[in-house]
């Protein structure tokens, strides 16, 4: 009868040893999105995205960027019959002091979605004092030297068109109507600490339950070597299948927003797979440890 009960607590162990790996599986899973989505959308990450965009080049091989298309080519044309050289407009829209501008303004639509702070809202005046006081550092990084009639020329040429840049800039209302409320209100769920602590608790509660269940079989490290192993193996899925998902989630007919979503999706992509090689080979090295404590409690046996 006793060795009945005693069975019947081991596999109670068992089973309860199983669901809290479980837990930990999907909790594990669930603080890397967060973790990966929170360390997105800090505005040193949203600034340095768009720096890694090329617009030019994009705008170019692209057909989903027709806006941007567009207005580049009027600038080309312009820009032509004053002998300034395409090459030079290329460079000024890609210094990082240019992208730096419009990283800010990306950066300042999500926050202030995300957190209700009112953040300000940049104008084609402003953008029209950042390429007048920079004129002298384009020049400079693009090895082309203008006269000071082609300087004042493309400087009238940016004036023309700066408000029209400044218009296709995703706004504050324009990025919420591209996203439902109930959209909105789970990125700021996603964004709060409750849900972060929320996750860290329920992962450090299973563990130190986990452990005395299995402690005195040793085998409480296999309960934790699983589930990363498989949290290694959905992120890796979640990486390979991000940039059709936020397509979905995030369509937009504007173009600076949909080469920042581009973007976006490279980002998130490159954090995922990061994580999932980082899991996947601590759980390998966590089941070498198990069999080799495994081993030396036999030889000691």
């Amino acid at each position: 009868m006793q060795m009945g009960d005693d069975k019947m607590k081991d596999t109670l162990k068992d089973v309860c040893a199983t669901f809290l790996s479980i837990v930990l599986f999907f909790c594990i899973v669930g603080l890397s999105s967060i973790l990966v989505f929170q360390n997105l959308i800090t505005k040193e990450n949203i600034k340095q995205m768009v720096k890694n965009t090329d617009f030019t080049t994009d705008v170019k091989n692209r057909v989903e960027t027709k806006q941007m298309e567009d207005i580049f080519s009027d600038i080309y044309i312009v820009a032509d019959k004053y002998h300034i050289p395409e090459q030079f407009i290329d460079n000024v829209f890609n210094d990082e002091i240019t992208k730096e501008f419009l990283g800010t303004v990306a950066a300042n639509v999500i926050d202030e979605t995300l957190t209700g702070h009112d953040e300000k809202v940049l104008t084609a005046e402003d953008l029209n004092e950042l390429l007048e006081n920079n004129m002298e550092h384009f020049q400079e990084v693009s090895n082309i030297q203008l006269t000071e009639q082609q300087e004042e020329n493309f400087l009238n040429l940016v004036n023309e068109h700066s408000t029209t840049i400044i218009e296709i800039l995703p706004t504050t209302t324009e990025l919420q109507t591209y996203m439902n409320p109930d959209m909105i209100e789970g990125l700021k769920i996603l964004n709060s600490s409750a849900i972060l602590y929320s996750f860290i608790g329920v992962i450090i509660i299973s563990s130190i339950l986990i452990i005395q269940l299995k402690w005195k079989e040793k085998t409480w490290l296999l309960y934790f070597a699983t589930p990363l192993l498989f949290a290694g193996i959905t992120l890796m899925m979640l990486a390979y299948a991000a940039p059709t998902i936020l397509s979905i989630v995030l369509q937009s007919s504007n173009d600076i927003f949909y080469l920042f979503v581009d973007q976006l999706a490279i980002t998130l992509k490159e954090h995922f797979i990061t994580l999932s090689v980082c899991f996947v080979i601590t759980s390998i090295l966590i089941y070498i440890i198990h069999f080799i404590q495994k081993k030396i409690f036999q030889r000691k046996k």
